[in-house]
């Protein structure tokens, strides 16, 4: 969203002279995500080595305490085959949970990232089910048809706030008028609450108990 935000304003960011402090905010950034994926490649790579040399490991410690019993004839070669048999199967199991709980985690920061782009409330309707169509069309949808009456002609905004969670950022006490026909220019600085002004009109953002009529 940072990049997103950036190349949508570029002009703010002539005007306000900000290229060096977008700069600075966008290396630190890179360098937080450089320093992620190398924990995140460092813990995978560490996990794999793990499961591949557990059997080879648990083999070596079998042969070291059952070579005097061996020896004596108490634990024969039938057996320790089986065991190792048994031994690669469990390695394999451990293995997959390693795996799972690894991909459990990247899997957490993509789900995390889509909840995000839902309002508050509603971000369980990802995992909802749908209908899918693999082998027929989907029903067409209805044609909503609207009178001349229903048309946008005036939206009013009375103190209009929100603010983000554990955050002193956000938009206080937003009052305006907006007519069928005219035009509208919201500006500001970066971080005064455009976006936010926008998507709370847009019912993306909770607005609270402010009323918005339009009519």
């Amino acid at each position: 969203s940072f990049i997103a935000e950036t190349f949508g304003a570029v002009q703010a960011l002539k005007l306000g002279q900000a290229e060096d402090h977008v700069h600075e905010r966008f290396t630190k950034l890179n360098e937080d995500r450089r320093q992620a994926a190398l924990k995140d490649n460092l813990f995978k790579q560490w996990r794999r080595s793990l499961n591949q040399h557990v059997l080879s490991i648990c083999t070596g410690l079998i042969l070291l305490m059952c070579a005097a019993e061996m020896q004596a004839g108490h634990f024969t070669v039938g057996d320790f085959a089986l065991f190792t048999t048994y031994l690669a199967n469990i390695g394999f199991s451990i293995s997959l949970f390693g795996y799972m709980v690894f991909q459990h985690k990247r899997l957490k920061v993509s789900f995390d990232r889509m909840r995000s782009l839902f309002r508050p409330g509603e971000e369980d309707q990802i995992i909802e089910a749908r209908e899918t169509y693999l082998n027929e069309d989907p029903p067409e949808l209805p044609v909503i048809t609207r009178e001349p009456g229903e048309k946008l002609k005036e939206l009013e905004v009375r103190n209009l706030s929100y603010h983000y969670p554990n955050s002193e950022n956000g938009i206080s006490d937003i009052n305006l008028r907006l007519e069928r026909g005219k035009f509208l220019v919201v500006t500001g600085r970066i971080g005064a609450g455009k976006s936010t002004l926008v998507r709370t009109l847009l019912g993306l953002l909770p607005n609270g108990e402010a009323p918005i009529p339009w009519h």
